[in-house]
């Protein structure tokens, strides 16, 4: 279940009325259908390993996930980072919550493809500006790209796919359109996604 948010960040109420036939398994793909007030259905990919990881759970009802609903996985997920917290000795775990998952999804997707309305369509926002607080999130860090990957686009159609990759226009270089996006490294953006979440925890979803 927790998987499963961090993947698609999805709500738990979205993610407890996931069904079997909600899932794609030959293309590693999850349909959001029941979505909350405010939010949009929605088709999520995601890796092979929670498609595997999901249709593991034993099948007794057309939920994915049983009887499980948003309350009661709230409850356990605090249960769960009371005990670990207790045991690592670390009251940091105490802070992660559903919410938390859904934010760092929505910030990690932003810092990599700088597209605001990729992040729309993946949380199911209906408005854009429920969106913005990732860009200003992001934005907000002083993260200094030292390397850069960079594209020249031989075509509209090239360009339009760099820009959606998450590529910035650079300029026209003798005759070539160049792109560039930064090499963001996951040790300089560590101490940023501290502050939205005890980021150890993804690192062993990731």
């Amino acid at each position: 279940f927790i998987h499963t948010v961090k993947e698609t960040g999805a709500a738990p109420g979205e993610v407890s009325g996931i069904r079997c036939i909600d899932l794609d398994a030959e293309h590693n793909r999850i349909t959001i259908n029941f979505p909350p007030k405010h939010h949009n259905a929605r088709n999520v990919s995601v890796s092979s390993e929670l498609i595997s990881r999901v249709n593991s759970i034993p099948k007794n009802s057309e939920r994915v996930f049983g009887d499980l609903n948003a309350k009661l996985a709230i409850i356990r997920l605090c249960h769960l980072w009371r005990d670990i917290a207790y045991k690592l000795e670390d009251e940091r775990f105490r802070k992660i919550n559903f919410s938390l998952l859904r934010h760092f999804k929505g910030t990690w997707e932003y810092c990599y493809t700088r597209d605001i309305k990729h992040v729309q369509r993946l949380l199911g926002h209906k408005y854009s500006n429920t969106s913005d607080i990732y860009v200003h999130t992001v934005e907000g860090w002083d993260v200094k790209p030292d390397r850069w990957t960079s594209k020249v686009a031989q075509s509209a159609e090239e360009a339009c796919q760099l820009i959606e990759a998450g590529f910035d226009y650079v300029g026209n270089i003798h005759g070539a359109e160049i792109f560039r996006k930064p090499k963001w490294i996951r040790k300089k953006l560590g101490k940023h996604l501290k502050k939205l979440v005890v980021h150890e925890f993804f690192f062993v979803f990731s």
